[in-house]
């Protein structure tokens, strides 16, 4: 698997024209079981003691170890990094779309393909019970997708940086963060979308989400919290948006060393 990644941070001033305050690519191989045998990034940074990680639960233990600087900064490479787990766990969807690429021995039985990977236990869709899941807790074949547009808007050609289209078979994990104040308090507006390629020369997506947030910009505590389910794969997975208000009161996860710098925590 072949994960090329890009990130920035975008700043738009209220007059004037908007610039680039951070920006990150990662080049990354893994192996069928995802396990990292090739990582780069541009600027160059040390990630070599990457190579041999496996991009799954324990991902974030070692990028604490080997990346402590980026994690604490909020840096989009970090960002990028952090995603891989993610990224390279559904990039797998995308064969669903593309039946005439699959290996020969998944032809015949689409169950076939989605056999041992366990996946009991991994997400609220995937919790016990669930419709998504087999008896042996190996999930069941997607076919819960939609049709989607494309992300980039041809009215706000800044708002998205590059993004790689490729032929094939291929799936984009596109995110997208904006931050303001307003009447005193850090409004965030933030979308979060998985598709990928089909035949025909459109896109499917299997996971789309919204969030909107408020925080306080004096501790960055959030203030009001609320995700808005889009598309998803099983019928359990929109339960996972039922808990989300329980992090209202706590600081924001990028800004959480500073504050506790700041109160005398750290």
């Amino acid at each position: 698997m072949v994960l090329d990644g890009h990130a920035r941070d975008l700043v738009t001033p209220q007059s004037g024209i908007p610039w680039v305050s951070a920006e990150d690519r990662l080049h990354a191989v893994a192996t069928p079981d995802r396990t990292i045998a090739q990582i780069r990034s541009e600027p160059e940074r040390e990630l070599s003691e990457l190579v041999g990680a496996r991009a799954g639960a324990r991902l974030r233990a070692a990028l604490l170890s080997t990346v402590p600087d980026e994690r604490r900064r909020g840096t989009p490479l970090y960002l990028l990094l952090d995603d891989l787990a993610g990224a390279s766990l559904v990039g797998g969807f995308a064969f669903t779309q593309w039946p005439e690429a699959w290996p020969e021995q998944w032809r015949d039985d689409r169950e076939r393909a989605f056999r041992g990977r366990t996946m009991a236990g991994l997400c609220v869709g995937f919790g016990p019970g669930s419709t998504a899941l087999t008896e042996l807790g190996e999930a069941r074949p997607v076919d819960n997708v939609r049709a989607v547009e494309p992300v980039l808007d041809p009215g706000d050609p800044v708002g998205w940086h590059e993004l790689i289209d490729r032929d094939g078979v291929s799936l984009r994990r596109a995110r997208r963060i904006d931050a303001w104040e307003h009447d005193g308090l850090i409004e965030i507006d933030a979308m979060f979308q998985d598709s990928c390629t089909t035949p025909s020369g459109g896109r499917v997506a299997v996971h789309e989400y919204q969030v909107r947030a408020q925080a306080r910009p004096e501790t960055y505590e959030l203030v009001t919290l609320a995700a808005v389910p889009r598309v998803l794969p099983f019928g359990e997975c929109p339960a996972a948006v039922t808990r989300v208000a329980e992090l209202v009161g706590t600081p924001l996860p990028a800004h959480a060393d500073s504050y506790a710098a700041q109160c005398g925590l750290l």
